[in-house]
């Protein structure tokens, strides 16, 4: 379902407000606070899918626009984790938060080398 929303996919989520624009025209969401308030609904294992689903059709994303993938494949790829995305969320919401940590030392190391590099097409 989030694939559907992504603005990667063809009717993206630049065409959806989740009801958002009903909620404005209506006069129940006016101002930062009404837009706060609007947005809390979500609930927390929402809010996780939806930031991991996020992230890895960035980085799919990312691939397309160097060339390593065309759309199709993006999008196999972008289905293909939905059940990694699942199971993260669902062990994030039942773990002690006192173990959470996290390494990403292969990432860490190629951003560090993206600075230098000669040619790029994305920031660091």
């Amino acid at each position: 379902m989030l694939a559907w929303f992504s603005p990667g996919f063809p009717i993206g989520a630049f065409s959806y407000s989740h009801g958002l624009e009903t909620a404005v025209s209506t006069g129940k969401v006016h101002d930062r606070e009404s837009l706060r308030r609007w947005s809390a609904d979500t609930s927390p294992g929402c809010a996780m899918t939806a930031y991991l689903h996020a992230m890895a059709a960035n980085l799919v994303s990312a691939g397309l626009r160097l060339g390593i993938v065309g759309q199709t494949d993006g999008q196999r790829i972008i289905a293909a984790l939905e059940p990694v995305v699942g199971t993260a969320v669902t062990r994030a919401l039942t773990r002690d938060p006192s173990v959470f940590g996290g390494a990403a030392l292969g990432v860490d190391l190629a951003s560090m080398a993206h600075e230098t590099q000669y040619s790029r097409l994305f920031r660091s």
